[in-house]
């Protein structure tokens, strides 16, 4: 069973379960950003994804080194099968979006679009807007 089959099977659901309600409650910036560049973002994104890192990383992280892999081995694993177009997908992007900004911004960028379509209102503030 490769690292990325153990944590799926260890991890997968918990996951999900924690990236929707971490994207839930923290999708609203994201809502009307548009597609500024990531020099632009406001420094609140980034401390969000600061957040999104301590939440998961460590847990995962220890897992990781426990089945005697290094976290970087996991990651290269992750980025292969993402490039095969694999089941796992969202959780290979939910993984990844957890090491690189861009990704995380990407999957909140979706869910607040997603949330917005389903509906839910989004409260915005201006600091929430690209900084050129």
């Amino acid at each position: 069973m490769s690292i990325l089959d153990k944590v799926v099977s260890k991890f997968g659901n918990d996951f999900d379960v924690s990236f929707e309600e971490f994207a839930d409650a923290n999708a609203a910036p994201f809502y009307e950003l548009g597609n500024c560049k990531a020099t632009d973002h406001p420094l609140e994104l980034k401390q969000l994804h600061q957040e999104f890192c301590d939440l998961f990383e460590h847990e995962l992280e220890s897992y990781i080194k426990k089945q005697d892999y290094t976290f970087k081995e996991f990651i290269i694993e992750c980025e292969a099968a993402l490039e095969a177009d694999t089941e796992e997908k969202f959780f290979i992007e939910f993984i990844l979006a957890a090491t690189e900004y861009d990704r995380f911004y990407g999957l909140m960028r979706n869910h607040a679009a997603l949330l917005a379509s389903n509906g839910k209102q989004m409260k915005t503030n201006t600091e929430s807007k690209c900084h050129k």
